[in-house]
């Protein structure tokens, strides 16, 4: 059962839809820490060498998750190196700006926009691959080794696609191999680093729009505010539809827009949302959900909703949202 359980949670992560538990972490010192553990179970003669950039900015993910992906790739790094002659596996973390053509390389085969990322890169000096041998190992069950080895490279494409990243690879036989995975950075995807512009939409909204911002996910909702005042915005918060009631009854003269998370506890999204047009029936509202917005705008078809939102979102994903609803 428990094997079962396993290889069901791993399936689910290379479908992309394995359950996510989002906070602000900074990926270096999650990569540090799991390095350090999985370092004790390699051979001796391999050697693990660490470099991670100071002062990264945070991204927003699962840390389970991500202790996963580390976990495989030095793994899998580790197995393409000889025990008995053994050999080196090097970690990079960085942030870096990605353009788009970079990002094509990616082995998701997703879409991914421009912006900045921080890239976790493991690199190791084993037998390398060639490409049709590359094209292949994320492939559920694919192994050059021993075989029942589960999904332990395809999980990695699957939590990669379920946080909006990215995975790519360099191999040459005899040389070694190179996998990035590269994480959108939270707050930031309208800030160019290489100059520090501050993003153009946050001088448009007014120091008089004022949102609610509703969810369950504490984490989450600390991450909305400092977004949301980033954008000018006056913040109420609320951890569930009963409290959001509260406030907003008692607030609702100001409040224009409220940000409506989906599932809850006590009260969902949407009998809140029915609720709230109780009381005000011309409050903008934004209904969030971990669901994609095409999906979302199909399922709630004839509800009154103004706008929709997928979860996790970035400053630029909010902004863009926000701005026909509060304007």
């Amino acid at each position: 059962m428990n094997r079962a359980a396993v290889l069901t949670r791993q399936m689910l992560a290379y479908a992309g839809r394995g359950h996510l538990t989002t906070k602000m972490i900074d990926l270096g010192e999650v990569a540090e820490e799991m390095i350090h553990l999985v370092r004790a179970s390699l051979p001796k003669k391999i050697e693990v060498l660490t470099d991670v950039e100071t002062n990264l900015p945070p991204v927003l993910a699962d840390p389970a998750q991500v202790q996963q992906i580390v976990m495989n790739l030095v793994i899998n790094a580790a197995e393409a190196l000889d025990p008995e002659q053994g050999g080196r596996i090097s970690v990079y973390v960085a942030a870096m700006h990605c353009s788009e053509d970079f990002l094509r390389q990616s082995r998701t085969l997703d879409r991914i926009p421009e912006g900045n990322y921080v890239c976790l890169q493991v690199s190791d000096t084993g037998c390398g691959m060639d490409e049709t041998t590359l094209s292949h190992i994320f492939d559920p069950f694919f192994t050059t080794k021993f075989t029942g080895r589960g999904l332990g490279m395809s999980a990695v494409i699957g939590i990669m696609r379920a946080h909006n990243g990215a995975v790519l690879t360099k191999s040459t036989p005899g040389m070694g191999t190179t996998i990035r995975a590269l994480f959108p950075v939270s707050m930031m995807s309208e800030t160019v680093m290489e100059n520090g512009n501050q993003p153009d939409n946050a001088s448009k909204n007014s120091d008089h729009d004022c949102v609610l911002f509703v969810d369950d996910e504490p984490d989450m909702l600390d991450l909305g505010v400092l977004m949301l005042e980033h954008l000018g915005c006056r913040v109420f918060t609320a951890a569930d539809g009963v409290e959001a009631l509260e406030v907003f009854r008692e607030h609702a003269a100001d409040i224009s827009c409220v940000l409506l998370d989906l599932n809850m506890p006590h009260m969902d999204g949407l009998q809140t949302l029915q609720m709230l047009r109780s009381i005000k029936p011309d409050v903008r509202i934004v209904l969030a959900s971990g669901y994609g917005e095409k999906e979302l705008k199909a399922r709630f078809k004839g509800y009154d909703v103004d706008a929709f939102i997928e979860k996790p979102f970035n400053m630029q994903t909010l902004s863009a949202t926000l701005q026909p609803a509060i304007l």
